[in-house]
């Protein structure tokens, strides 16, 4: 699978974006994360990786809602408990495990529908 970082680590025009459309100023958001100005216009600018604590703060602060994804986080607890799924035990090369017994359920799987039978 190839890595896409642009998933994990938002764009410096992102956060810009972000901000300016909710009427932020560098300063306000300095504020709002505990750091200096200059921190805020270095993640803009692309300088620096913004911290996934300071991102969701910035997120929270610009109205974005998480609450769909800690639900999601939540189900999938929920679902791991309930299937009692674990890690396979290690084997001397991970890529030879041949045992199935506690591996994941697809995750489309686990959140079906039941049918009305």
């Amino acid at each position: 699978m190839v890595r896409d970082d642009r998933l994990e680590n938002p764009s410096g025009d992102d956060l810009k974006y972000l901000r300016l459309w909710s009427g932020k100023s560098m300063q306000q958001m300095a504020d709002l994360l505990g750091v200096h100005r200059h921190t805020v216009d270095n993640y803009e600018k692309g300088v620096s990786k913004i911290p996934l604590e300071y991102y969701f703060i910035w997120t929270k602060a610009c109205g974005i809602n998480w609450h769909s994804i800690i639900q999601q986080t939540k189900m999938l607890r929920e679902a791991v408990e309930e299937q009692e799924i674990k890690r396979p035990r290690k084997k001397e090369n991970h890529l030879e495990a041949t045992n199935t017994e506690n591996q994941c359920e697809p995750i489309q799987n686990i959140f079906k529908k039941p049918s009305r039978s």
